[in-house]
């Protein structure tokens, strides 16, 4: 027993000492002039984006409004329709310039067409299922949102505090340090591997993508569930589209394509307006999608046409 003890001991003191130069490098990070993000008092979020924010980098520009989302003005607009665009870093933009996300595109799009819709970009990178949920509730209490398209990708299905914790690139543990350290390294460790490489990668792979559907998806769909709940008490039509994995297009075919097969299933019973994207990417998946599954040029404006086309065809009351 002593030495079960002394092990687990010094196993916690062993992990307590990395995390503290963690903490250093992440504090480092935080100081850096295109580091975007801040804590939010919300303990579910542990962070944001950080307002009132504009960047400049490598020639792509990056404007954060006031009230916590990137867009280019502070106006609430409550003379227009508004749709919201749930999502994580696909949504926000990640390696974009702010005219040239999902968002401002499909802004452009619908501007060209004349209806009075403003469309807001309510995409943070790192966050999943139980992120995008409470990030909706909290700006949809300052926007006000007729409706919500949520661009799920499938590793939305990481689990905070758990081993599937991990999408989130450190962007959590920068602003919400692990309480043990030691379960916190062995999760970890668990995850990488499970990922393909101890080192960090940011690189995916099919079985990545199947271990957190497998381990996770049964609560990743009651977050589904909950979000329907939410958006049908606030009165928000929702639109969830299947967001596809680059890596998992081999020789002509989706691989992943029974996850999404099981995710329509669910979204049926439910009640769930859900669209599958997947068969239009299989043409020229390396046209669209980076070694990070995250879209290129093309990639955003293929999102673009099939949003415009869902709102199109979507009945006017939604």
């Amino acid at each position: 027993m002593l030495v079960i003890v002394s092990t687990l001991v010094g196993l916690e003191v062993a992990g307590q000492l990395l995390v503290w130069r963690l903490t250093g490098q992440w504090e480092a990070m935080k100081t850096q002039d295109d580091h975007y993000y801040a804590p939010v008092d919300n303990r579910l979020l542990a962070y944001g984006l950080a307002p009132s924010v504009s960047l400049i980098t490598e020639g792509r520009t990056l404007h954060i409004n006031r009230h916590g989302i990137r867009d280019d003005d502070d106006a609430l607009h409550a003379d227009q329709r508004k749709i919201a665009l749930l999502g994580d870093s696909v949504t926000f933009g990640i390696g974009h310039s702010q005219d040239q996300t999902i968002a401002a595109k499909l802004q452009a799009r619908l501007d060209a067409a004349g209806p009075a819709v403003k469309v807001l970009n309510f995409g943070v990178p790192g966050y999943g299922l139980d992120e995008v949920l409470e990030h909706l509730k909290v700006k949809n209490a300052v926007y006000a949102v007729d409706r919500a398209i949520y661009i799920l990708n499938l590793n939305d299905f990481s689990r905070r505090d758990s081993m599937y914790e991990g999408a989130a690139n450190g962007l959590y543990r920068m602003y919400r340090r692990p309480r043990i350290a030691s379960l916190w390294i062995f999760r970890k460790l668990v995850y990488r591997l499970r990922k393909g490489s101890l080192r960090q990668s940011t690189a995916t792979t099919i079985g990545w993508y199947r271990w957190l559907f497998d381990g996770n998806g049964a609560h990743g769909c009651s977050q589904l569930r909950e979000m329907k709940a939410y958006c049908d008490a606030n009165g928000i039509a929702l639109t969830v589209v299947l967001l596809p994995a680059g890596c998992a297009y081999v020789e002509g075919q989706y691989t992943l394509a029974d996850i999404h097969q099981k995710l329509r299933e669910f979204a049926e019973r439910n009640s769930i307006d859900m669209i599958d994207v997947a068969p239009l990417f299989t043409a020229d998946p390396r046209r669209f999608f980076d070694d990070t599954d995250h879209f290129l040029h093309d990639g955003n404006e293929l999102m673009v046409e099939i949003l415009a086309d869902r709102l199109r065809t979507a009945a006017p009351s939604n």
